[in-house]
């Protein structure tokens, strides 16, 4: 598999790296567009003293920013499985954005719903995030290759997934221990003379490859299948549609208890910050302060 993820790597390189670097520049841009929000939302609030509106506005903004900002990188996402499914025919980034344009919404909806099923497994068991992360592993590649869509996409990753679990898990293992390896030699890299430029320049020139290496293991699958399994039942579906909504009340409930301990949390972390300080002499920011008052 290392072999053949480094031949595809050769023929398709150019045009996985424009991707990659204009999806980094749109992060960027990206990044300051959400910080010019922040400024203007945090400057009227506190200079109209309407705290709610500003956290209204705030909650408004960001969820503007997550679908808007989180399509687009969809749509580079879908753009590079574009370039490998299409890896018999030559062109550049414009060609590759254009034929993943219709992809993009789809996939960021599909990549939010199997999130949302795989964060619960791996918050509470760690096994079962496993299984799902296995099982859900091909849904963004079913989105673009079978041009499935929301929970279908989901449940058809399963189909391809069942019967090879454990090759699947191994592969996967694999290549992430491996990408892990290299992030730690380009870390040691980035602590040299002009290191971090090195770190930068390397970290673009291998991100296609993860993309690569799970997408052969995809395509081995889809060929291994015969093509597009069956089309799922309706209690597949249910099963992805009911694992995506416990993900979503865990999720929520998570973020209300964050809230309610909020004062223990930040004691907490203000005890922990002295350690570290008396211990290393170095400092910590302070934990944030509510807009009202000290929490």
């Amino acid at each position: 598999m290392a072999n053949e993820t480094i031949q595809w790597y050769k023929r398709k390189w150019q045009t996985l790296l424009k991707i990659v670097i204009a999806s980094y520049a749109f992060g960027f841009v990206a990044a300051l567009l959400v910080a010019a929000e922040i400024a203007v939302i945090g400057g009227i609030s506190l200079f109209s003293g309407n705290l709610m509106a500003g956290i209204v506005a705030g909650i408004m903004a960001a969820i503007i920013d997550i679908v808007l900002f989180g399509s687009i990188g969809s749509w580079f996402a879908a753009a590079t499985i574009v370039v490998l499914r299409d890896n018999r025919e030559t062109f550049g980034l414009g060609q590759a954005m254009r034929r993943s344009k219709r992809y993009a919404f789809p996939l960021f909806w599909v990549m939010i719903l199997a999130g949302l099923a795989i964060f619960w497994g791996w918050i509470f068991f760690i096994i079962p995030g496993i299984i799902f992360t296995v099982w859900f592993l091909f849904s963004r590649y079913c989105v673009v290759i079978d041009n499935e869509k929301g929970v279908a996409a989901i449940s058809k990753s399963r189909e391809y997934a069942r019967g090879y679990f454990w090759k699947i898990f191994l592969l996967g293992l694999l290549g992430t221990i491996t990408i892990f390896i290299v992030y730690g030699i380009l870390d040691a890299i980035a602590r040299l003379p002009l290191g971090n430029l090195l770190y930068f320049a390397a970290t673009v020139a291998i991100a296609p490859i993860p993309a690569i290496y799970f997408y052969l293991i995809f395509d081995h699958l889809r060929k291994i299948k015969g093509g597009s399994p069956m089309p799922v039942s309706k209690p597949q579906k249910t099963l992805v549609s009911s694992l995506a909504a416990v993900g979503l009340i865990v999720a929520i409930a998570l973020a209300g208890l964050l809230v309610y301990f909020a004062p223990q949390i930040k004691n907490l972390y203000e005890t922990a910050r002295q350690q570290y300080q008396t211990q290393t002499g170095k400092q910590l920011p302070d934990f944030p302060q509510n807009p009202q008052g000290p929490i």
